[in-house]
């Protein structure tokens, strides 16, 4: 069953980064999987928090700062070292397109952080405002960075799968936990604010 899954996910991997190669995706998917490229959107998520929920919106920036930064080392320093798995672009080194990007890490491959984080992002503000426009928007991001991902050849699918599904189990985790204390933060925000 292993090797199934392990044989899909290359069979995956290949169709993403080869047979669908084309010059706007050359282009682009280096740029999608740059955190900076991102910065305007997270700069426009932090002024619509502040407008949105200005009251809890300390609390929220403090939770999605300490969550991307847990969320991160457990993926980097814990389970890349559980599964061991290498990077496509070492893997298949010196076939397809690899070296056009010049993107390759000299970490393991499985979970992405790339992945993780942004779906922890995601997954936090989906809840935290249950809006239909926002969860599209958000859901479209994480999906796009996830196949820039793949696509310039530092992942596999299943890596960007397992990173999305860790983020959204460490932003349930800690949204769960805000809920329990609920009333302590929001007592404790609203003081801030005054």
């Amino acid at each position: 069953m292993i090797e199934f899954i392990d044989n899909l996910d290359k069979e995956l991997f290949w169709f993403i980064h080869y047979t669908l190669r084309n010059n706007l995706c050359d282009f682009l998917a280096p740029i999608f999987r740059n955190k900076l490229t991102w910065i305007p959107l997270y700069l426009w998520l932090a002024v619509y928090i502040n407008r949105k929920k200005k009251e809890d919106f300390f609390i929220l920036i403090t939770v999605l700062v300490l969550g991307i930064a847990l969320n991160d080392f457990f993926c980097s320093k814990v389970l890349k070292l559980v599964f061991e798995r290498i990077r496509p672009c070492f893997q298949f080194i010196g076939r397809a397109h690899f070296k056009d990007f010049h993107l390759c890490s000299d970490t393991f491959s499985m979970p992405s952080s790339h992945a993780a984080n942004h779906a922890f992002i995601a997954w936090t503000l989906i809840q935290f405002f249950k809006t239909k426009g926002m969860s599209i928007l958000l859901v479209l991001w994480v999906i796009l960075i996830s196949f820039s991902q793949v696509y310039v050849g530092v992942h596999f699918p299943g890596d960007v799968l397992v990173g999305m599904l860790v983020g959204v189990l460490f932003s349930t985790l800690i949204l769960w936990n805000y809920q329990r204390y609920a009333h302590w933060v929001s007592s404790f925000t609203k003081n801030f604010y005054k």
